[in-house]
């Protein structure tokens, strides 16, 4: 799963993902790697330990993402 794209519903599929966690990872997108989530502390490192193997953060090559409002 793209934590750069994946809306709420679609976090929610990842299985040990909570709503709260969900709503962190789009609340301060974007990430330049998945661990952004650890290092930034977005998620605990319990947290991702549940989730690391299920998810990506995806950049299209030659495209900047910008940070939502």
């Amino acid at each position: 799963m793209d934590i750069n794209t994946a809306n709420m519903q679609e976090l929610m599929q990842v299985p040990g993902m909570t709503r709260a966690w969900a709503g962190r990872i789009v609340r301060f997108r974007p990430y330049r790697a998945k661990n952004n989530l650890l290092d930034r502390g977005i998620l605990s490192p319990e947290a991702y330990s549940r989730v690391k193997d299920l998810i990506v953060a995806r950049r299209e090559v030659g495209t900047t993402i910008s940070p939502q409002p």
